[in-house]
């Protein structure tokens, strides 16, 4: 997949990371272009999930330096990361099980947060925007459903649509595809390219190598966790030392 070189938005030097004496996260280097798809793979224990805690603050590196536009990003916490324009999904979906879809949605966007949302604060421009990205998720059929009744795909799609409520500038997405109905994945996939084309950059780490070969720019590959391979998607597939990170020795 072709596309203009961008300046770096992400950057990461040297970064480590131990836990009880093991390095989930060693030395790692690597940058991610602006409005980019980057994809961030590698065998299961390779450190991936690490690096997005690292990135978002829900961890701070024992060394090396993360940047996000210039700025280093070490020591700050994950709320301020997030002011930054970085925002995140987990492995299991954050949201309120006990709010609507739409609500949901409009949680990141009230003044109050969500005490305002509990007190029953309205603005119609938010509600308007709310439905707007249901829209552009397929969803706007669950509206008005409670989320803990959704399925673990449509809870998903809320998930993002409540991240992209808040016009983040880098999107981390922790394994988007695992358990999902493959048209909520067609879903997934039309917006995230439709989001990457408005200014967004994804990072996204995904056991579903369809998944990021066919959407990614660019693909960064970890293994115990260090850097070992990075570069276009056809470039990784043919590379031997990432076949052989998948295979084992």
């Amino acid at each position: 997949m072709m596309m203009s070189v961008n300046p770096m938005l992400l950057e990461l030097d040297g970064v480590s990371k131990h836990y009880g004496g093991v390095a989930a996260v060693d030395l790692c280097s690597f940058s991610v272009a602006e409005r980019s798809i980057t994809g961030l793979i590698g065998p299961n224990g390779s450190g991936k999930t690490t690096v997005f805690n690292l990135i978002s603050g829900f961890s701070k590196p024992d060394a090396g330096q993360i940047r996000f536009d210039g700025k280093v990003l070490n020591g700050m916490a994950p709320g301020s990361i997030y002011r930054k324009g970085v925002s995140r999904t987990f492995q299991m979906a954050r949201i309120f099980p006990r709010l609507t879809a739409l609500e949901n949605l409009m949680v990141p966007v009230r003044r109050k947060g969500l005490q305002g949302l509990i007190w029953g604060y309205k603005g119609v421009g938010e509600v308007e925007a709310a439905r707007e990205m249901l829209h552009k998720l397929s969803a706007s059929h669950v509206a008005d459903e409670l989320v803990g009744r959704l399925s673990y795909g449509q809870r998903r799609l809320v998930e993002l649509g409540t991240l992209m409520m808040s016009h983040p500038r880098m999107v981390l997405l922790d394994e988007p595809a695992a358990g999902v109905h493959h048209s909520v994945l067609e879903t997934l996939s039309r917006y995230i390219l439709d989001a990457q084309g408005d200014g967004v950059t994804f990072v996204i780490v995904e056991h579903n190598l369809n998944f990021v070969m066919d959407i990614c720019h660019h693909v960064v590959v970890l293994d115990r966790g260090r850097t070992i391979a990075e570069g276009a998607p056809d470039d990784i597939v043919d590379d031997q030392v990432v076949v052989d990170a998948y295979l084992g020795d």
